[in-house]
């Protein structure tokens, strides 16, 4: 169904969902009348540095669908862990959970809102996707991300996808 803004909102369902890597994996429900695009992955992990640009709907649908990108680079490769605020909540499996082999995330100092969750990373040389935003630090509340953002979001690279797209 096409919006003002001449965009469609097409009604997909998941196909695939890893939890440990915060992704999904959805299709159209039906048949779409035009053929589409896809964007292509680029499965290696980029280098610290790598200029990217992350394109998405912050704050969903409450701004409108009008698709933001911010620029920024690969500011390191760090373990996936949500960092606790206190040490309180500190428990033993989630020490073990990093020692063994953890997941491997960029985190970029792009700024993405909470709303930008799912959105691609492009590398700006190729034009590659080689993440998807997982999570951005707030300072404060959730709500405090739009006035005071913290300039460091997370992306899970896109080799993670590697087994869960459906072949045809």
């Amino acid at each position: 169904m096409p919006s003002p803004g001449g965009h469609r909102i097409v009604e997909v369902k998941v196909v695939a969902t890893d939890r440990e890597s915060d992704l999904a994996v959805v299709e159209p429900v039906n048949p779409l009348a035009e053929p589409v695009r896809f964007l292509q992955l680029n499965n290696r992990m980029p280098a610290e540095g790598t200029e990217i640009v992350l394109i998405g709907y912050p704050i969903g649908s409450a701004l409108g669908l009008h698709a933001a990108s911010h620029r920024g680079i690969v500011a390191a490769l760090v373990p996936m862990a949500i960092p606790l605020p206190t040490t309180a909540g500190l428990e033993a499996r989630n020490v073990q959970a990093l020692r063994s082999a953890p997941l491997e995330i960029l985190q970029l100092d792009a700024t993405a809102y909470p709303g930008n969750s799912g959105s691609p990373v492009i590398d700006t040389q190729t034009g590659l996707v080689l993440a998807v935003v997982s999570m951005t630090m707030i300072k404060g509340t959730r709500e405090s991300a739009m006035t005071s953002p913290s300039g460091i979001s997370y992306a899970v690279p896109v080799q993670h996808l590697a087994g869960m797209i459906p072949t045809r």
